[in-house]
């Protein structure tokens, strides 16, 4: 009787390994041979559901945008008001190792995703989210007695979600950059700014 095999499932393995493989050793390091290595499974098994490299890097996006948002939702279940908007954005931003792993590899996909257009819809996507949350945190976050107006909260969601890309990108460079300690500090001074 042969075998009966979830695909998806399967996908999401391999998905998963290829994360592992980049997060470790970069994007260069995603080969095809590397990432079979790493799931334990021959190449033609991992070729099967993956052609090229740019596939794997589709799967990878995926895979690091399913993982923060899921970050994000856990903050929605678990504050509210500033508190949440707070911990939406120290949720994405660099502070521990798996987070860095997560950025070098947004850092080296939106350059790649500058040059195919594939993977440039798939980065819009996973932007269209997080952006959609933090909005939301942002509408969460405004008292009731003086709400804040759909413009206010569309430039304010704008300002952050240029703090946390600065942040992000400068927060990879530390010690010689911004360090997390700094990264917090700043977060807490712009919410002075945008939550009232």
């Amino acid at each position: 009787m042969p075998k009966i095999v979830d695909h998806d499932e399967r996908r999401r393995e391999f998905a998963s390994a290829a994360m592992r493989v980049a997060i470790k050793g970069g994007v260069n390091a995603l080969t095809i041979r590397a990432v079979s290595r790493e799931a334990c499974c021959s190449t033609g098994a991992l070729a099967h559901y993956f052609k090229t490299k740019d596939d794997l890097l589709i799967a990878v996006q995926r895979s690091a945008g399913e993982k923060s948002l899921a970050r994000i939702d856990d903050c929605f279940a678990r504050y509210e008001g500033r508190a949440l908007l707070e911990a939406v954005i120290l949720s994405v931003l660099p502070l521990d190792e798996e987070r860095r792993g997560e950025w070098r590899l947004w850092l080296a996909y939106f350059a790649r995703a500058a040059e195919v257009a594939e993977l440039a819809d798939v980065q819009r996507d996973s932007y269209e989210g997080w952006y959609s949350r933090l909005r939301d945190a942002h509408r969460s976050s405004c008292p009731t007695e003086r709400p804040m107006t759909r413009s206010e909260i569309n430039v304010a969601t704008d300002a952050t979600m240029t703090l946390v890309q600065g942040l992000g990108v400068l927060g990879m460079y530390e010690p010689s950059g911004i360090t997390t300690r700094r990264q917090r500090q700043l977060v807490r001074l712009h919410l002075e700014r945008w939550v009232r």
